[in-house]
């Protein structure tokens, strides 16, 4: 029978985990509430992680579906430890964890969102409800929606005024109020020492892509600028005008 590892066991491994992370693969995070990280551009991911027992190929492990929701969180690593073995890491980013999240286990208490991880066969596997499960093998060691986000910064998007030729300093973003100030969810290009006007209207919820965001905060699709379909890449995603 394998021991399980103490909480302060698991918030060792996780930092010796980022430590690795920022050293081999130049992805920051800092370790944040225990079983959270928030990368350097300020989006959480979630990190759980348990000590396989009587099986050292079966790992169950899971986070709370509401602090992943409120924090708006870009995905999870989990991670998935045994005696004697390394430690597996399999990345999931959010939009593979919205498509799943329907056939995995919810727990009663709390609404902790379950992730049940089996080695067999040769092959990873998540199991899902009804007995079915999906292949998370290619998802072993996979960062690579992070490193998207930790090493491009986005270019800041300034929209022009129709018929005028000067850039706009208007900024509409999402933002979520904590410790006593409002936080944006999303980069944002502010001068430094500026003074801004602001207006907050209370929101249900963000959408979860920055890229809906970005289009969300204007407006809605009446506010949308007229070269929206041809400059898409540019709206969407900070990119240069083509």
């Amino acid at each position: 029978m394998t021991s399980r590892k103490t909480k302060g066991e698991w918030s060792a491994m996780r930092r010796n985990y980022l430590a690795k992370l920022a050293e081999t693969q130049g992805i920051r995070m800092e370790l944040r509430d225990r079983v959270w990280a928030v990368t350097s551009d300020g989006h959480w991911v979630a990190l759980p992680g348990v000590t396989a027992t009587s099986n050292p190929d079966l790992w169950w492990l899971g986070y709370r579906r509401d602090e992943f929701r409120e924090r708006n969180a870009i995905g999870a690593i989990l991670l998935c430890a045994s005696v004697d073995r390394p430690l597996r890491d399999f990345g999931l980013p959010a939009a593979f964890i919205d498509e799943i999240e329907r056939d995995l286990s919810v727990g009663n208490e709390r609404e902790q969102l379950y992730f049940n991880v089996v080695y067999r066969g040769g092959r990873f596997e998540l199991l899902l409800k009804g007995g079915r499960a999906v292949d998370i093998t290619g998802r072993l060691g996979d960062t690579t929606w992070l490193r998207q986000r930790s090493t491009v910064k986005e270019t800041p998007v300034r929209y022009e005024a129709a018929g005028d030729d000067r850039h706009l300093e208007s900024h509409r973003f999402f933002a979520r109020w904590v410790d006593d100030a409002l936080r944006p969810i999303d980069p944002i290009d502010l001068r430094v020492g500026g003074v801004y006007l602001l207006e907050a209207r209370l929101v249900d919820a963000a959408p979860r892509s920055a890229a809906l965001r970005r289009i969300a905060a204007r407006g809605g699709p009446s506010n949308l600028p007229r070269d929206l379909a041809e400059q898409h890449d540019h709206y969407a995603h900070g990119r240069p005008r083509q």
